[in-house]
């Protein structure tokens, strides 16, 4: 079973509540994991539930000294509970309470395309970053929206129409260039060293699909964003599915998946230096 697979059907096992969730996950911790993370004390920015860490933890066999910030009390308290974080803090991320040059690396897993005082983070990240340390980010590329598949009745004006609500429902408020990237990184004292891409068109359009059956549906419906309705409804209640279950979702997931192969990339991984001074 390819590490992609695996990680699927893990994701599926865990959070079977939003199985387009799962398959960008899992495409997107199967890049990240196979680049390893730095050795050192660690800041993940934006760390959620911290499910997701608990994950990649588990890919790459790492069990570093690592601290969590992100804005909702009621995400970093289920965080607390995978015991991978020695310090947790409900705080901004544009406002981190720990001192300055006091980590080694930082993490921030589609995370930044999300975030209102983007320019004060990336300030507050250099901050807290010692010269010389890793700041490691996956974001949506500027070129998202040319791997969505779009509405299915085409009419004027509803590509455009069903862009805004793909990016209402997922939050998005920016899909930067790679050279915006490394000029607003630039700005607060990073190298941009690593930009690559990944999630192919193929499978922006399969979590399009899958997204659209199930959050999207919802959302329609409901208007609320699907973190919103997953809290409605008690699924985010560490309710599993079984494993065996798990891989019966994942191999109908993958059906007719094809290879990635080249042309847009729907994400990108970027690793950026803080310079001294």
């Amino acid at each position: 079973m390819s590490l992609e697979s695996s990680l699927l059907v893990r994701f599926l096992a865990e959070s079977p509540f939003q199985p387009a969730t799962d398959l960008w996950r899992a495409t997107e911790i199967a890049f990240v994991a196979r680049r390893g993370l730095p050795a050192g004390r660690g800041l993940d920015v934006g760390c959620g539930d911290g499910h997701l860490m608990a994950i990649l933890l588990r890919a790459v066999r790492q069990m570093p000294d690592l601290v969590g910030v992100d804005l909702d009390p009621e995400e970093v308290s289920r965080a607390a509970e995978f015991n991978i974080y020695s310090a947790l803090h409900v705080a901004s991320a544009d406002a981190i309470p720990e001192p300055a040059a006091s980590f080694d690396w930082a993490f921030s897993n589609s995370v930044l395309e999300h975030v209102e005082p983007i320019e004060g983070t990336l300030a507050e990240v250099s901050r807290v970053l010692r010269p010389g340390a890793k700041f490691i980010l996956t974001v949506p590329s500027s070129e998202f929206h040319a791997c969505l598949g779009g509405p299915i009745r085409r009419s004027r004006g509803s590509r455009a129409r069903y862009l805004e609500m793909i990016d209402r429902r997922c939050a998005h408020l920016r899909y930067w260039t790679d050279d915006e990237w490394r000029a607003a990184l630039g700005r607060h004292g990073f190298e941009m060293e690593v930009c690559e891409g990944y999630l192919s068109g193929p499978e922006v359009r399969r979590w399009e699909y899958v997204s659209g059956l199930t959050a999207g549906i919802l959302y329609a419906l409901s208007g609320r964003r699907p973190i919103q309705i997953q809290r409605g409804l008690g699924m985010r209640s560490g309710r599993r599915l079984p494993r065996v279950a798990a891989l019966v979702a994942a191999r109908l997931l993958a059906l007719g998946q094809r290879p990635a192969g080249g042309g847009p990339q729907g994400c990108r991984y970027i690793v950026a230096r803080r310079l001294p001074g």
